[in-house]
């Protein structure tokens, strides 16, 4: 039943994101075509927010940008998260919870999917979009508090299993991916808003 997996499905998940690392690992990822320029540009979405928020009318945003202003020192934070830092490699670049198959009955993740994404990158960006997704327990377009249990779990689980893959700057990283990602997130949307 769902309800006795849901604890472990947390777990699964990390493990099946470092499983499809583990797969991708030896594919040269200079091979791969860069589907989404600039993606994961912190800084260049930060101008596009700055634009978007220096030229609206709307008088909401005030209060969200205030908010925003708080964490831009998270912009710092995902330079890290490239070269020399960190190597390229293949990456998924949309490795949320969504996106993991699971088995009904185990809860073990059967297929990572949606990944018209892939390209040349930092594993940090997954797993940061996966912690992003999965460490509230809630739907992502619902506000609630992260569970440090969870995150731990997902960590604990990602690094079991991607094990020597991992450079040490990937491992260093690892604990700021999810706040870099989700502050992208925040940035890219208010921009949109």
């Amino acid at each position: 039943p769902r309800s006795t997996l849901f604890p472990y499905t947390t777990l699964f998940r990390s493990r099946g994101l470092a499983r499809f690392h583990r797969l991708v690992a030896s594919i040269d990822p200079s091979r791969l075509e860069i589907t989404i320029p600039h993606f994961h540009d912190v800084p260049a979405r930060i101008v596009a927010l700055d634009a978007a928020a220096s030229s609206s009318p709307r008088r909401d945003g005030v209060q969200a940008m205030a908010g925003i202003d708080r964490f831009r020192w998270l912009a710092d934070a995902a330079t890290r998260m490239a070269p020399p830092w960190v190597p390229v490699r293949v990456a998924h670049f949309d490795a949320k919870a969504a996106n993991m198959v699971l088995d009904a009955g185990t809860g073990e993740v059967l297929a990572v999917i949606d990944v018209d994404t892939v390209m040349p990158g930092s594993w940090l960006w997954d797993v940061g979009d996966l912690v992003r997704s999965t460490a509230t327990g809630a739907p992502e377009d619902v506000a609630a508090p992260v569970v440090p249990l969870r995150v731990s779990a997902l960590l604990d689980g990602y690094i079991a299993e991607a094990g020597e893959l991992l450079t040490d700057g990937e491992r260093a990283g690892l604990g700021l991916a999810a706040a870099v990602v989700t502050f992208e997130q925040a940035v890219r949307f208010l921009t949109d808003h």
